[in-house]
This record gives structure tokens, sequence and C-alpha cells, in this order.
């Protein structure tokens, strides 16, 4: 509803300010908006009786702790060439490396595949909330043994899995007629989710995904761009899912950048 408000007593004559008040909701998007509130509180308690993780720093990076200053220093220590752009329907900004990147970066890994993909993201002037890595292999063999490496490793910092897959042999990824075959292995704590996914979805490669991120930051950005409540209020969408893999389940002006096309599974 429009109204004009005439200041007369501190301007004098000045012309009219237009102030536009918000649309009520009708009944069934405040049923709506109720029943999502509901289910985010549901949630954060249940979360909030997880134990906390040990660790949330993974390749030189903290998900929650590191700014996009020390991104960004990070990201030229190592050489990396991103792409950086808003996410085109949340208030989120996000930066994407693709292509094979130095394999140097994975420290405690005895890669044998390539590393094809660095995923991050943060909203604006807050730590990155989401990091997530991705290996491709030829050889079904290599990538089984990257993914029970990394299993075992993870477990070493992080306590026992919530769910770790078996992956009963190469000829379950790559065999005759096998066209598509997932394994996967799973954290969930208060402060974080980890998800280690092997993958064969399409041609002769196999991938490794693993995915680090703070529960409940992308439930407040889905809210805030839903109900135009403030991004990080309480009651806001791990971000949701693995950009690359579903597995689970300060907002501030957009940058001048063009988001470059969406591959599939990225953030809506």
């Amino acid at each position: 509803m429009l109204f004009l408000v005439w200041l007369w007593a501190c301007g004098g004559g000045s012309a009219p300010v237009k102030l536009v008040e918000e649309a009520p909701l009708s009944p069934e998007e405040e049923a709506k908006k109720a029943a999502s509130e509901a289910k985010i509180a549901a949630a954060a308690a249940e979360r909030a009786a997880l134990p906390a993780a040990a660790t949330r720093a993974r390749y030189g990076l903290s998900v929650g702790v590191s700014e996009h200053a020390a991104v960004d220093s990070w990201l030229e220590q190592n050489k990396l060439k991103c792409q950086q752009f808003p996410s085109p329907t949340r208030e989120t900004f996000q930066y994407r490396c693709d292509g094979l990147l130095p394999i140097a970066l994975l420290a405690d890994r005895s890669v044998r595949g390539m590393f094809t993909q660095l995923h991050l993201v943060r909203t604006e002037d807050a730590p990155i909330h989401f990091f997530s890595t991705m290996r491709k292999y030829l050889d079904a063999t290599d990538a089984i043994y990257d993914y029970d490496d990394t299993v075992a490793r993870l477990t070493a910092t992080l306590g026992a899995a919530r769910r770790a897959d078996p992956v009963p042999g190469p000829e379950k990824l790559t065999g005759e007629g096998v066209r598509i075959a997932r394994y996967a292995a799973n954290w969930r704590f208060s402060d974080l989710d980890v998800n280690v996914v092997l993958l064969k979805a399409s041609g002769n490669s196999v991938s490794l995904q693993e995915s680090w991120m703070v529960p409940g930051v992308e439930e407040q950005v889905a809210t805030h761009a839903r109900t135009g409540s403030v991004s990080g209020a309480e009651g806001s969408r791990p971000p949701a899912w693995n950009p690359h893999v579903d597995e689970a389940p300060s907002v501030g002006p957009r940058r001048s950048a063009v988001a470059p096309p969406r591959a599939a599974g990225d953030p809506p």
C-alpha cells in the first residue's frame, strides 16, 4: 500500500515522500511460511544435539572461518585461476576453479587421477560455508583406492562416518552394462557436514567428490530469497546439498559479474 507523508514541519513545502509497505501474505502463504519455519526449527534443534566437529579445516581453508581476503590469498598462493560470480538465484557468491588443477594442493592424497574442480561458496562479507573438490579417474581401481583412502583419513580425523558404503570392486563401476553407480560416506556434526561420493554417471570416467559445509547457511539464504527476511536471522536452508551431488537432505549488493552456465547439480 502506498501512502504519502508530507514533511511540512521538516522541509516546509518540500516534495512528498512515498513510502512502500509490503503487501501482507495470503493465508496460504502464511501457512507455508509457518510450516517452513517449524521444519527449520526442528532441524536446528536436532542438529544442536550433535557434537561439534574436531576440525573444519581442509587443504588450508576452514569452512565457517576463512573469509574472502583469506580465500583470495589462498587462491593466489596456490596459483589457482577461478571464476568468481554471484549465484544466479541465491544471495551467495561463488568461486569455481575448473580444468586441470595442481594435484599438490591435495597434500595428504596419493591421487592418481585428475584434480578437475574446486568450488567455494560464501555469503557477502562472510566466511566460506561450502568447500568441495572433484577428482576424475579413467581407472576404476584407482578411483576406489582414492575413495577408500579418503574415507580412512577422514575417519581418523573426524571419527566414524554416519554412513560409509563399501565398494565391491571396479566391475561395479565400469563393468559391462553399468550405466550409473554411486557409493557414499558422510559425517554429520552440529557445525559441519562432510560428504564423499564415488560416482559413475556417464562415459568411462569415475569421479570422487568431496564436500565440507557449514549447516544452516543455505537455509537462511533460501528463506531470505523467499520471504524478504534478513539473511542470517534465526529460523531461516548444510548448504542444503552438495553442488556436485545431493547427499543431504551479510548479504550486500551483487557484484557485477556474469555467472557461467550451471553445471549439473550446481546450486540453483
